[in-house]
């Protein structure tokens, strides 16, 4: 008996470390086993579910009365805490919570162009534009972010623009996964045009160079890039 009891702490200790790591778990999936977004986050809730499953019935069949109850039943208990740990706030902000802003400011795309020479250009695809300073924990977070559904496969053209010299924002880039981002460096000035102060601003523009959405700070989430590109 004893031995069952503690076999089904450990399996429900399981269950919860899961969603309390769910983000690290996440970018684990996906940076070292090449999992896609979609697969890595099903298959965390499937193991949240089937932990907490063999939790319980080995708990159940510790009672004279609970051991009698079917192994599916116990199953379809266990699919609650699988589907609530959405839920929980920071897996919620991470997957969820997608916001279409209403007040969109304009983009100079001209401005843009003219500052780096026409790198940077309008493309028949839709991009990600954003504006990030090397020391900003939120653009730190952001880039991070789009580094990562890129290598989920999802894709994402970014292009970044920075108020400083080439060397920082590549360090910028390399410590914090935005390698595969086009990268610019303009004016102060206009750097403060685009954002009105408040970095990382991000917009989305669609083939034509229309700004389609806009969002500051890092509460870009998978969800919100998904039916960006759907």
């Amino acid at each position: 008996m004893l031995k069952r009891i503690l076999l089904a702490l450990i399996f429900l200790t399981v269950s919860i470390l899961i969603p309390l790591y769910f983000n690290d778990l996440l970018v684990f999936f996906i940076t070292k086993l090449n999992a896609g977004w979609v697969f890595s986050t099903i298959y965390l809730r499937l193991l949240v579910i089937i932990f907490f499953a063999f939790s319980l019935h080995l708990l159940f069949s510790i009672g004279k009365k609970t051991r009698k109850i079917n192994f599916i039943y116990t199953l379809l208990i266990s699919l609650l805490p699988g589907f609530g740990i959405s839920f929980i706030k920071p897996i919620y902000e991470g997957d969820y919570g997608y916001v279409q802003h209403q007040n969109i400011p304009a983009l100079p795309i001209p401005s843009l162009s003219q500052e780096t020479n026409g790198a940077f250009n309008v493309t028949e695809e839709s991009q990600i534009v954003c504006f990030f300073t090397s020391n900003c924990p939120y653009c730190k977070a952001l880039s991070f972010k789009l580094g990562l559904n890129i290598e989920a496969g999802q894709n994402l053209k970014v292009s970044a623009f920075f108020p400083s010299t080439k060397e920082a924002r590549e360090e910028f880039l390399a410590n914090n996964n935005g390698q595969a981002f086009n990268s610019y460096s303009i004016s102060e000035d206009l750097f403060l045009a685009c954002t009105g102060g408040v970095f990382p601003a991000t917009f989305l523009i669609n083939g034509e160079g229309e700004v389609e959405n806009f969002w500051s700070g890092d509460k870009v989430n998978y969800t919100t890039l998904d039916r960006f590109f759907e």
